[in-house]
Protein backbone atom coordinates (compact mmCIF):
# COMPACT_ATOMS: atom_id res chain seq x y z
CA UNK A 1 0.00 0.00 0.00
CA UNK A 2 1.68 3.24 -1.14
CA UNK A 3 1.66 6.01 1.31
CA UNK A 4 -0.48 9.35 0.16
CA UNK A 5 0.72 11.87 -2.99
CA UNK A 6 0.36 15.33 -0.77
CA UNK A 7 2.48 18.10 -0.03
CA UNK A 8 1.46 18.04 3.58
CA UNK A 9 4.37 17.77 5.81
CA UNK A 10 4.63 16.24 9.95
CA UNK A 11 6.84 19.01 11.47
CA UNK A 12 8.55 18.96 15.13
CA UNK A 13 8.22 22.09 17.86
CA UNK A 14 8.35 23.12 21.58
CA UNK A 15 5.26 23.44 23.71
CA UNK A 16 3.54 26.80 22.61
CA UNK A 17 4.16 29.59 25.49
CA UNK A 18 1.27 31.46 24.12
CA UNK A 19 -1.28 32.47 20.89
CA UNK A 20 -1.73 36.36 20.04
CA UNK A 21 -4.86 37.18 19.36
CA UNK A 22 -4.57 36.57 15.48
CA UNK A 23 -3.82 33.19 16.23
CA UNK A 24 -0.39 32.76 15.95
CA UNK A 25 1.24 30.42 17.92
CA UNK A 26 4.12 31.98 19.97
CA UNK A 27 7.21 29.11 20.77
CA UNK A 28 9.73 29.82 23.64
CA UNK A 29 13.47 30.08 23.11
CA UNK A 30 15.24 26.59 22.18
CA UNK A 31 18.50 25.12 20.19
CA UNK A 32 16.93 21.81 19.69
CA UNK A 33 17.23 21.91 15.89
CA UNK A 34 13.30 21.62 15.20
CA UNK A 35 13.00 24.70 17.53
CA UNK A 36 15.56 26.76 15.39
CA UNK A 37 13.35 25.63 12.32
CA UNK A 38 10.16 26.35 13.60
CA UNK A 39 10.98 29.89 14.65
CA UNK A 40 11.14 30.65 11.21
CA UNK A 41 7.98 30.62 10.47
CA UNK A 42 4.47 31.96 11.33
CA UNK A 43 2.33 29.51 12.54
CA UNK A 44 -1.31 29.49 12.42
CA UNK A 45 -2.78 26.53 13.51
CA UNK A 46 -6.36 25.80 12.66
CA UNK A 47 -6.91 23.22 15.40
CA UNK A 48 -5.19 22.78 18.58
CA UNK A 49 -5.41 19.57 20.61
CA UNK A 50 -4.97 19.60 24.40
CA UNK A 51 -3.83 16.27 26.04
CA UNK A 52 -5.19 16.62 29.02
CA UNK A 53 -5.69 13.14 30.40
CA UNK A 54 -8.92 11.02 30.31
CA UNK A 55 -10.81 8.77 32.20
CA UNK A 56 -11.29 4.86 31.04
CA UNK A 57 -15.25 4.94 30.63
CA UNK A 58 -17.43 2.43 28.09
CA UNK A 59 -21.24 3.74 28.68
CA UNK A 60 -22.24 2.14 25.36
CA UNK A 61 -21.13 -1.13 26.13
CA UNK A 62 -23.93 -3.62 27.76
CA UNK A 63 -23.26 -4.97 31.58
CA UNK A 64 -22.49 -8.06 30.15
CA UNK A 65 -19.13 -7.55 28.70
CA UNK A 66 -15.75 -7.80 31.17
CA UNK A 67 -14.29 -4.58 32.02
CA UNK A 68 -10.87 -3.53 31.54
CA UNK A 69 -10.69 -4.80 34.95
CA UNK A 70 -11.32 -8.30 34.96
CA UNK A 71 -9.39 -9.19 31.36
CA UNK A 72 -7.36 -11.62 32.78
CA UNK A 73 -6.06 -12.71 29.54
CA UNK A 74 -2.70 -9.91 29.67
CA UNK A 75 -5.50 -7.15 30.26
CA UNK A 76 -6.32 -7.78 27.08
CA UNK A 77 -9.38 -10.58 26.74
CA UNK A 78 -11.28 -12.57 29.62
CA UNK A 79 -11.22 -15.91 29.98
CA UNK A 80 -14.30 -17.14 28.20
CA UNK A 81 -14.87 -14.23 26.28
CA UNK A 82 -11.83 -14.35 24.09
CA UNK A 83 -13.49 -12.70 21.17
CA UNK A 84 -13.31 -9.10 22.81
CA UNK A 85 -10.31 -7.30 23.66
CA UNK A 86 -9.17 -4.29 24.98
CA UNK A 87 -6.44 -2.80 22.62
CA UNK A 88 -4.46 0.10 23.56
CA UNK A 89 -5.91 0.80 27.07
CA UNK A 90 -2.52 -0.39 29.28
CA UNK A 91 -0.16 2.36 30.21
CA UNK A 92 3.57 2.41 29.67
CA UNK A 93 5.79 3.92 32.57
CA UNK A 94 8.21 4.78 29.54
CA UNK A 95 7.81 3.79 26.33
CA UNK A 96 4.85 4.23 23.72
CA UNK A 97 1.38 3.55 23.57
CA UNK A 98 0.57 2.47 19.50
CA UNK A 99 3.44 -0.01 19.95
CA UNK A 100 2.34 -1.97 22.91
CA UNK A 101 -1.47 -2.12 20.70
CA UNK A 102 0.07 -3.38 18.11
CA UNK A 103 1.52 -6.38 20.20
CA UNK A 104 -1.50 -6.63 22.11
CA UNK A 105 -3.37 -7.21 18.57
CA UNK A 106 -0.75 -9.47 17.53
CA UNK A 107 -1.42 -11.06 21.07
CA UNK A 108 -5.41 -11.56 19.91
CA UNK A 109 -5.39 -12.63 17.05
CA UNK A 110 -2.95 -15.76 17.99
CA UNK A 111 -5.77 -16.18 20.97
CA UNK A 112 -8.92 -16.07 18.70
CA UNK A 113 -6.77 -18.94 16.59
CA UNK A 114 -6.04 -20.91 20.09
CA UNK A 115 -2.38 -20.90 19.34
CA UNK A 116 -1.91 -19.22 22.83
CA UNK A 117 -1.12 -21.79 25.68
CA UNK A 118 -2.53 -20.90 28.79
CA UNK A 119 -2.26 -20.85 31.71
CA UNK A 120 -0.36 -17.89 30.88
CA UNK A 121 2.88 -17.24 33.05
CA UNK A 122 2.52 -15.02 35.99
CA UNK A 123 1.94 -10.88 35.04
CA UNK A 124 5.11 -9.33 36.41
CA UNK A 125 5.11 -6.40 34.53
CA UNK A 126 2.37 -4.48 36.08
CA UNK A 127 3.73 -1.17 37.85
CA UNK A 128 3.58 -0.59 41.71
CA UNK A 129 1.57 2.27 42.65
CA UNK A 130 -1.03 3.24 45.32
CA UNK A 131 -4.54 1.82 45.87
CA UNK A 132 -5.61 5.61 45.44
CA UNK A 133 -2.89 6.24 42.31
CA UNK A 134 -4.90 8.29 39.86
CA UNK A 135 -3.23 5.57 37.31
CA UNK A 136 -3.73 2.12 38.52
CA UNK A 137 -3.42 0.48 34.98
CA UNK A 138 0.44 1.16 34.57
CA UNK A 139 2.58 -1.67 32.65
CA UNK A 140 6.53 -1.79 32.21
CA UNK A 141 6.85 -1.45 28.37
CA UNK A 142 9.65 -3.38 27.91
CA UNK A 143 8.19 -6.49 30.37
CA UNK A 144 4.82 -6.42 29.10
CA UNK A 145 5.91 -6.67 24.95
CA UNK A 146 8.52 -8.97 25.79
CA UNK A 147 5.63 -11.24 27.71
CA UNK A 148 3.20 -10.89 24.59
CA UNK A 149 6.09 -11.78 22.60
CA UNK A 150 6.84 -15.36 24.60
CA UNK A 151 3.18 -15.87 24.17
CA UNK A 152 2.89 -16.42 20.89
CA UNK A 153 6.24 -17.14 20.64
CA UNK A 154 7.63 -14.27 18.88
CA UNK A 155 10.48 -13.73 21.55
CA UNK A 156 14.17 -14.69 19.55
CA UNK A 157 16.82 -16.18 21.57
CA UNK A 158 20.17 -14.53 22.25
CA UNK A 159 22.10 -17.25 20.05
CA UNK A 160 19.05 -17.64 17.36
CA UNK A 161 19.64 -13.83 16.62
CA UNK A 162 23.66 -14.18 16.38
CA UNK A 163 23.15 -17.72 14.22
CA UNK A 164 20.43 -16.33 12.25
CA UNK A 165 20.76 -12.79 11.74
CA UNK A 166 24.80 -11.32 12.75
CA UNK A 167 26.31 -9.74 15.49
CA UNK A 168 24.52 -6.19 14.53
CA UNK A 169 20.93 -7.26 15.48
CA UNK A 170 22.11 -9.42 18.21
CA UNK A 171 23.62 -6.00 19.85
CA UNK A 172 20.36 -3.87 18.86
CA UNK A 173 18.50 -6.53 20.54
CA UNK A 174 20.44 -6.75 23.69
CA UNK A 175 20.84 -2.66 24.52
CA UNK A 176 18.06 -1.08 22.37
CA UNK A 177 14.31 -0.68 23.05
CA UNK A 178 11.61 -3.02 23.14
CA UNK A 179 11.00 -2.13 19.68
CA UNK A 180 8.22 -4.08 17.38
CA UNK A 181 10.59 -5.55 14.31
CA UNK A 182 12.47 -7.60 17.25
CA UNK A 183 9.28 -9.20 17.65
CA UNK A 184 8.95 -10.08 13.83
CA UNK A 185 12.04 -11.47 13.64
CA UNK A 186 10.52 -14.67 14.24
CA UNK A 187 7.27 -16.60 15.32
CA UNK A 188 3.68 -16.00 13.39
CA UNK A 189 4.07 -12.26 12.25
CA UNK A 190 7.93 -12.94 11.08
CA UNK A 191 8.51 -10.37 8.26
CA UNK A 192 11.66 -10.22 5.81
CA UNK A 193 12.47 -6.62 6.24
CA UNK A 194 12.45 -6.48 10.08
CA UNK A 195 15.90 -7.65 10.36
CA UNK A 196 17.02 -5.30 7.15
CA UNK A 197 14.96 -2.19 10.14
CA UNK A 198 17.04 -3.55 13.10
CA UNK A 199 20.31 -3.70 11.11
CA UNK A 200 19.97 -0.16 9.85
CA UNK A 201 17.19 2.14 11.83
CA UNK A 202 17.72 0.51 15.20
CA UNK A 203 21.35 0.15 15.19
CA UNK A 204 21.50 3.47 14.55
CA UNK A 205 19.46 4.49 17.62
CA UNK A 206 22.35 2.03 19.29
CA UNK A 207 25.63 3.61 17.72
CA UNK A 208 24.65 7.28 17.95
CA UNK A 209 25.00 6.78 21.65
CA UNK A 210 28.54 6.30 22.08
CA UNK A 211 30.74 3.35 23.57
CA UNK A 212 30.23 4.92 27.17
CA UNK A 213 26.71 5.51 26.94
CA UNK A 214 25.99 2.17 25.78
CA UNK A 215 28.09 0.68 28.66
CA UNK A 216 26.45 3.37 31.09
CA UNK A 217 22.68 2.78 29.66
CA UNK A 218 22.96 -0.93 28.43
CA UNK A 219 25.80 -3.47 29.72
CA UNK A 220 25.99 -2.06 33.38
CA UNK A 221 22.16 -2.50 34.37
CA UNK A 222 22.37 -5.74 32.74
CA UNK A 223 24.94 -6.42 35.22
CA UNK A 224 23.35 -4.90 38.17
CA UNK A 225 20.19 -6.80 37.96
CA UNK A 226 21.55 -9.94 36.81
CA UNK A 227 23.37 -9.32 40.10
CA UNK A 228 20.44 -8.97 42.35
CA UNK A 229 18.30 -11.25 40.20
CA UNK A 230 20.64 -13.99 41.18
CA UNK A 231 21.04 -13.25 44.82
CA UNK A 232 17.40 -13.22 44.94
CA UNK A 233 16.75 -16.61 42.93
CA UNK A 234 19.83 -17.95 45.51
CA UNK A 235 17.85 -16.77 48.28
CA UNK A 236 14.39 -18.18 47.21
CA UNK A 237 16.28 -21.49 46.98
CA UNK A 238 17.70 -21.41 50.52
CA UNK A 239 14.18 -20.41 51.82
CA UNK A 240 12.67 -23.26 49.76
CA UNK A 241 14.92 -25.51 50.92
CA UNK A 242 14.75 -24.79 54.23
CA UNK A 243 11.12 -24.83 54.47
CA UNK A 244 11.32 -28.61 53.24
CA UNK A 245 13.83 -29.56 55.34
CA UNK A 246 12.13 -28.27 58.50
CA UNK A 247 9.12 -30.01 57.42
CA UNK A 248 10.24 -33.21 56.96
CA UNK A 249 11.60 -32.71 60.66
CA UNK A 250 8.59 -31.71 62.01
Amino acid sequence: MCAPNTDAIIDLAPFPSHFLPNGQAIFPPSNSPWALRIMNHAVFPDTVIYATGFQTALPFLDKSYPTPKEADLRSIAQTGSENFAYIGFLRPGLGAIPPIAEMQAMFWIQLLKGSVVRPLSSPNYRLIVKETARITHGVNHALYVSTLAKDIGAAPGLFELWWNYGTRVLVSYALGAPFTPFYRLIGPYSFPDSAKIAKTELWDTIARRGIIMNLLLGVLPMCFYLTLNAIVYILDTLVKLSSQLWNKLV
